[in-house]
């Protein structure tokens, strides 16, 4: 998978078009504003599929949050240039947040991970984040999160009741336990699978 912003660098690409496909089916499934990005194992990194994404969905003047939910090994400044103090300093501190316009794209607004010496399970878990994520509901037509592995992070499971629904990235070598172990914990999450997506 490209390590790039495709959609930036090689629009008219193979996977730039799969990018816009994948945009397409998202859109006509009518997801919700609050969609979590999640992944199988630790092997299958969604942030440049995501990240892509994004982009893609504010060439056509959606507005769009995406969040580094990967506390612990945030990956979006690879991608964006993002502010160093993100939303893990938000939920510690109570900082005032720091949104980043992409400029190319102003309908596209990132947020990092940031930094915090507290269990990244702690800040998730306060009511806080949840009142956040509710709160950018008013002002974005999709906020997209980016989380570790389901289901074995504490973290993705606390993160997903307060999404519309999940969206799995399933990784070539991915073994058939992951993917029912999965999907058993977002049952008893009462979670929604919107749909999955089959990484190269």
């Amino acid at each position: 998978m490209p390590t790039t912003l495709t959609m930036i660098k090689q629009p008219q690409g193979a996977f730039a078009r799969q990018i816009r496909l994948l945009r397409t089916q998202l859109l006509a499934i009518h997801p919700g504003q609050v969609i979590q990005f999640a992944p199988l194992t630790p092997s299958a990194d969604l942030t440049p599929l995501v990240a892509n994404l994004a982009v893609a969905l504010a060439n056509i003047q959606q507005r769009v949050l995406l969040i580094d939910l990967q506390l612990q090994q945030p990956r979006l400044q690879d991608y964006f240039s993002v502010d160093p103090v993100g939303i893990a300093d938000y939920l510690a501190q109570h900082n005032s947040l720091k949104l980043t316009t992409f400029t190319p794209k102003p309908t596209l607004t990132l947020l990092g991970a940031g930094r915090s010496a507290q269990p990244t399970a702690d800040l998730l878990g306060t009511p806080q984040f949840d009142q956040l994520i509710q709160q950018f509901r008013l002002h974005y037509d999709l906020v997209l999160l980016l989380t570790p592995p389901l289901p074995t992070t504490a973290d993705a499971q606390i993160i997903a009741p307060s999404s519309d629904g999940v969206i799995l990235t399933v990784a070539a070598n991915t073994k058939k336990r992951a993917l029912t172990d999965t999907l058993d914990c977002l049952k008893t999450l009462q979670v929604p699978v919107i749909g999955s997506v089959y990484l190269t």
